[in-house]
Parts: C-alpha cells; structure tokens; sequence
C-alpha cells in the first residue's frame, strides 16, 4: 500500500471509530519529514511523518495515533508547552 493511501485508510478508520472526533482528524495535515523518528504533530494541526519509518505499520496503528496527536491538540498540550 501506498504511504498516503495508508495515511487516508487510517484516517477512515479512525474517524469510523471516533466519529466524535472526526472533524480534528480531517482537519490535520500530512507532511513528510525525514528528520522525525516516526511521527510528530505541531499547534497548527499539522502531522510530521517518517513515511519510511511508518510504512510497515498495521493501519489501525496509525489510526491510534492519529487520536494520539489530535488529543494533544484538543487539549492544549503544545500552548502549556510554550508557557513552561
């Protein structure tokens, strides 16, 4: 599987499963990035990626995480970040 079409069926997948939360997950962006290890999210929504790193993942793998980062943004993680 391609890595972006991995990217939107773990997107589908996540929203399928959090629908209360599909919204924010439809609203991050992808960009790739090599110097990530994996996978990384700002305060602007955006999504860093390793496509190398995360292709052998399962998709509902990169499903979770992307509720992992979109509760990061949802709950202000990278503004309390910014104040320490």
């Amino acid at each position: 599987m391609k890595s972006k079409d991995q990217v939107s069926a773990a997107r589908l997948w996540a929203a399928y499963n959090y629908p209360y939360l599909a919204s924010a997950l439809f609203a991050l962006r992808f960009v790739a990035d090599d110097k990530v290890d994996q996978i990384a999210g700002d305060e602007y929504f955006r999504v860093y990626i390793n496509y190398d790193s995360a292709h052998d993942w399962p998709v509902e793998v990169l499903g979770v995480e992307m509720i992992h980062q979109v509760g990061h943004l949802l709950r202000g993680h990278a503004l309390r970040a910014q104040e320490i």
